[in-house]
């Protein structure tokens, strides 16, 4: 058997597909995992429009060998798919297994450690119910998972001759250990790059070989530099990853597995991006931890008997005990993240943090004062970046128009640091409406990791924006699609997360921006009709516009600036309820676009 590079889940490359098929298995919950009951999970899934039945793709797919009476049920997003009639689909697929469906779906929870079985019956795990939580935090779940996570396992038959790794931390040695060649050369350390990291990390699958790729990366570095011009530098790239990886089956699918796996490792906050996004290094900021982690652990997999010994360890939050949890290394942690916070301080003109007191301290109190500090860090840069854009010159605000105008035209692989385009669309829209008003706090819900950079997008439960303001908030929401699919995948969360928020706001005056390339039909009259007559039996007020209205907002803020003038929050909200208004003076929401227009000219009027 050849050789494969190490990879994930391919499912949990979208945490919120994860999340919502756990959803539904704990509507199963306490069940025997029988044939039926594996049938009536899938069903559920498509019950729950997390299978099959959302989004424009999706349905194209398993719409094959449905009834139309079903198909347009489906399409039909403001009404619910009843059991039975979600069963009357499954059946009219005709599957040639039809519960190894239902088995195939509930795997990557079992997998991760999310669901087991007990019995036989469907158990959802502790880590499971964390998953589940509200206020869940995505990189601390994803820290603990990959610190158990190895190959071989024994719920996996893909990965097992040959293989003895912990991958994330047989990476984090690789990393550790290159940084150290390159610098004995006389080098400063820069981490691995990418190209290294496709080649070298995913390529580790034994913890024994963790020196030997380190010099074979190193050597391949100086190799590559010693090239003259980009061609030759390309051309020994190709050569090299085809001579190195032949002995790997899926080595054509490196890019993918290399571009996904950063994703996720980087959620841990124990890795971070420098050198324009190129290069892959370890935290500073999580550098007591780190060293922890190297000095325990090799990366060596660990023995188990059976699936149900490895699934136990996996779910079980309160294992494996971290290194660092002693009173000497806790309060180095803690002495740290002072001496960020205030050097935070000292940008924003704010007094210095009082040293912490550790007399009669447990170990949970020093836990509990670690998150808090990480939170006020957090915080810190928060109002740092708001600080600075929105006092931002007119060159800061050119590199966001440049950088929405490369998500705008697809160009955003090439221009976006190496983000996600989904990820970058959040982070910059981000920046535009810090740069655009005077708002009280705009607050992202995309995880980040230390250096306040976001990892992925907002989690599904939640806008993927939240902006406060003296007379009004508002939410936004944001994407990339632009055909159907915007209208089936946005239409109802935009409304419903609107409504959400309108219910905890303190203000009276609510707002939900929409935020796309281009604005679908489909989604312009589900807005419209939310508008100007109801959603849940309100009114609401939702505001679409196209990226390229949002670039000409700020054009205006920079024609602002050139005469000196300040754009306030009223300014804002002015232009939000002129477009809001314009509902009533219309007859059809593909008229909209023309109020949306008028509201950009006014705005150009008043410079």
């Amino acid at each position: 058997m050849s050789k494969k590079l190490w990879s994930m889940s391919t499912t949990l490359r979208n945490p919120d597909r994860t999340r919502n098929f756990l959803l539904t298995a704990r509507e199963i919950e306490g069940k025997e995992w029988t044939h039926e009951t594996q049938e009536e999970y899938q069903i559920r899934l498509i019950k729950n429009r997390y299978y099959g039945t959302s989004g424009y793709q999706s349905i194209a797919q398993f719409k094959r060998g449905l009834s139309k009476n079903n198909i347009d049920l489906i399409k039909d997003l403001q009404n619910d798919i009843p059991f039975e009639k979600a069963k009357e689909m499954f059946h009219q697929k005709e599957y040639t297994d039809p519960p190894m469906r239902g088995r195939q779906s509930l795997s990557p929870l079992k997998k991760m450690g999310f669901v087991t079985l007990v019995d036989n019956k469907v158990k959802i795990t502790k880590l499971g119910e964390i998953f589940l939580e509200e206020d869940y935090d995505f990189g601390d779940l994803l820290f603990n998972i990959f610190l158990k996570w190895q190959y071989p396992n024994p719920i996996s038959s893909d990965f097992t001759r040959g293989y003895n790794t912990k991958p994330f931390i047989t990476t984090l040695h690789l990393i550790n250990r290159a940084n150290e060649l390159w610098e004995a050369k006389g080098n400063e350390p820069v981490g691995i790059s990418r190209t290294e990291f496709g080649i070298f990390a995913l390529s580790l699958i034994n913890y024994k070989d963790i020196n030997k790729w380190a010099k074979k990366l190193i050597e391949f570095r100086e190799q590559n530099r010693s090239k003259s011009s980009y061609n030759d530098k390309q051309e020994f790239i190709d050569d090299f990853v085809e001579d190195f990886l032949s002995e790997y089956s899926n080595r054509s699918e490196y890019d993918e597995y290399r571009d996904n796996i950063i994703r996720y490792f980087r959620a841990t906050r124990f890795i971070r991006l420098r050198g324009n996004g190129y290069y892959i290094d370890l935290s500073p900021r999580r550098s007591v931890e780190t060293q922890e982690i190297l000095n325990k652990w090799s990366g060596e997999a660990d023995g188990f008997d059976n699936k149900e010994e490895y699934t136990n360890y996996l779910s079980d939050i309160n294992q494996p005990e971290l290194p660092w949890e002693n009173y000497k290394d806790m309060k180095l942690i803690i002495r740290k993240l002072e001496s960020e916070i205030n050097e935070l301080n000292e940008n924003l003109n704010k007094e210095k943090l009082s040293a912490y007191d550790f007399a009669n301290k447990e170990i949970v109190d020093l836990r509990g004062k670690i998150e808090d500090l990480r939170n006020i860090r957090k915080n810190k840069m928060n109002q740092i970046n708001k600080q600075e854009l929105s006092t931002a010159d007119i060159d800061k605000i050119k590199d966001v128009i440049n950088k929405l105008e490369a998500l705008e035209n697809n160009r955003s692989r090439s221009n976006e640091l190496k983000l996600k385009p989904s990820v970058a669309l959040e982070k910059w829209a981000t920046s535009a409406l810090n740069i655009i008003n005077d708002a009280i706090k705009i607050k992202p819900n995309y995880p980040v990791d230390d250096d306040n950079e976001p990892s992925f997008t907002a989690p599904g439960n939640k806008p993927d924006i939240e902006g406060y303001y003296e007379a009004f908030n508002l939410v936004c929401e944001v994407t990339l699609l632009t055909n159907r699919s915007q209208w089936f995948n946005e239409g109802q969360p935009v409304m419903r997360h609107l409504r959400d928020f309108e219910e905890k706001s303190n203000k009276d005056q609510n707002y939900a921006l929409f935020i796309a390339p281009s604005l679908h039909r489909d989604t312009l009259n589900t807005f419209w009709h939310s508008c100007k007559y109801e959603y849940e039996g309100e009114q609401q007020k939702i505001i679409p516009l196209r990226i390229r209205d949002l670039i000409r907002l700020l054009e205006i803020i920079i024609e602002f600036k050139n005469k000196r003038k300040d754009f306030k929050y009223k300014d804002l909200q002015k232009f939000l309820d002129y477009i809001y208004d314009g509902v009533f003076k219309i007859e059809s929401a593909d008229l909209w676009r023309n109020t949306i227009e008028e509201a950009i000219n006014k705005l150009k009027e008043v410079v």
